[in-house]
């Protein structure tokens, strides 16, 4: 029972290692803790010949727990003797062995009725939600400090690696949780960590990067999605329907790299979002002209609703599925607890009401679980780096987890019952690239 902190673990469920033949490893996390919270509800059944008053007795026991005679007297607004009369029926030596019903007890010590505990114990059955239409998937692909400028960034890595990922898992949600440039502060550009760009050309060549990544995404989803359509030419409506359905939604956090320009007056990321903006809408009508398509209107707001940079004051979001999704990037130093980062942004927005919290800054990955019962199931994604090494971390004999995380969440009336987690950590790159690289 969950409210009476009568057990002390915080995860109950099962956990399955999936190793797939291709070299990628899945981590399917079941929760079972929603079930155990109100495993009371899971006790069906009932002491045969009980009349409507003994199922209020027991529906109050359900509800409330172990219950003095008293108080069940005032819950059903009955004189005292009426209830001990009746409760009498209900109450057996020892636990029934149906499995729907316990039977009830006295306890004398507390004076108090409840169910056989031990029946509980050993013998209830309990069950997910049945409703197959309450059931909803939510998939995210988790980056973060893609630092595009330095010399270290695994470019390649992004617009090849990153599209193949959310074909191959059908991902709906890229959440880059930050740092999307490197910068200048720190000399970056006289100690030769970054490529010969200020912070708009940066901006701009990370627009060109991420629109690479959705775009590849779009052609192959849009294609296929078309092909279902036959020979059929769709009019501007479905067009506009098939984009919306073929466009990765991209949210974006800002990160400290991103906002050291803010100190001398610059709004940070507003040329990456603008790049990103126009070289979709761009492309996109190439890209339908070419298969004979045009749209004249209603492509600009797609676009627009699909790329969202979340405010600084409130970086949240909800999906439709009901659950709710926190971005953050802290402006902190990493901690020699792995976890440590991640349950403190866990506990900061399971206040909002999210359930999933995206994390960056600290090139540590991680993914951590943790439930409340106001929330239910939560579960913190803490991404690494996109660059394969720091001047700053290299000196410091401070190792970083390279690569994106892949998460999809399975949830029923906005509590979520499954995660499925993987980290894609290998680059391409295997060191700097020369500083003067167009």
């Amino acid at each position: 029972e969950a409210e009476d902190k009568k057990i002390a673990e915080n995860q109950v469920g099962l956990t399955i290692v999936e190793d797939m033949p291709d070299g990628d490893r899945l981590v399917h996390v079941w929760s079972f803790r929603d079930l155990i919270a109100r495993e009371r509800e899971f006790i069906t059944g009932i002491k045969e010949g009980a009349t409507d008053f003994h199922k209020k007795i027991v529906d109050i026991i359900k509800r409330e727990g172990a219950r003095h005679p008293g108080r069940l007297a005032d819950d059903l607004t009955v004189e005292r003797p009426k209830l001990d009369e009746e409760i009498k029926f209900l109450v057996e030596p020892k636990r029934s062995s149906r499995l729907t019903w316990p039977g009830l007890r006295y306890d004398e010590a507390s004076q108090r009725y409840d169910f056989h505990m031990d029946w509980i114990q050993e013998l209830l059955r309990y069950q997910l939600p049945k409703d197959k239409d309450d059931w909803k998937e939510d998939s995210f692909l988790f980056c973060g400090c893609l630092h595009f400028g330095y010399t270290t960034t695994d470019y390649e890595f992004i617009v090849r690696k990153f599209p193949e990922y959310i074909l191959k898992y059908d991902i709906e949600n890229l959440e880059i949780v930050g740092d999307v440039i490197a910068g200048l502060h720190h000399s970056f550009m006289h100690k030769g960590e970054v490529l010969h760009m200020n912070n708009t050309e940066q901006e701009g060549f990370g627009g060109e990067g991420i629109a690479t990544v959705v775009y590849k995404v779009f052609t192959s989803r849009f294609d296929a999605l078309l092909n279902t359509e036959g020979e059929k030419k769709p009019d501007d409506k479905e067009i506009l329907s098939l984009v919306k359905k073929a466009l990765v939604r991209v949210h974006i956090k800002k990160g400290n790299h991103d906002r050291w320009q803010e100190y001398d007056g610059n709004t940070a990321l507003e040329k990456f979002k603008d790049t990103l903006t126009s070289l979709l809408q761009k492309h996109i009508r190439m890209y339908l002209t070419s298969k004979g398509l045009r749209i004249e209107d209603g492509l600009a707001e797609i676009v627009e609703e699909k790329l969202v940079l979340l405010p600084e004051h409130r970086p949240v979001y909800a999906l439709p599925s009901g659950i709710n999704v926190g971005l953050t990037h802290p402006h902190m130093a990493r901690a020699d607890t792995t976890s440590l980062r991640a349950e403190k942004a866990l506990k900061h927005f399971q206040r909002l009401g999210c359930q999933v919290v995206g994390i960056a800054n600290f090139h540590v990955a991680t993914f951590i679980h943790k439930w409340w019962p106001e929330t239910g199931q939560c579960v913190a994604a803490q991404t690494g780096t996109e660059v394969i090494l720091t001047d700053f971390e290299y000196n410091k004999l401070k190792d970083l987890d390279f690569g994106p995380l892949y998460l999809r969440v399975r949830s029923c009336r906005g509590r979520i019952f499954k995660t499925t987690i993987a980290a894609f950590n290998q680059p391409i790159l295997k060191e700097p690239i020369p500083k003067w690289t167009d």
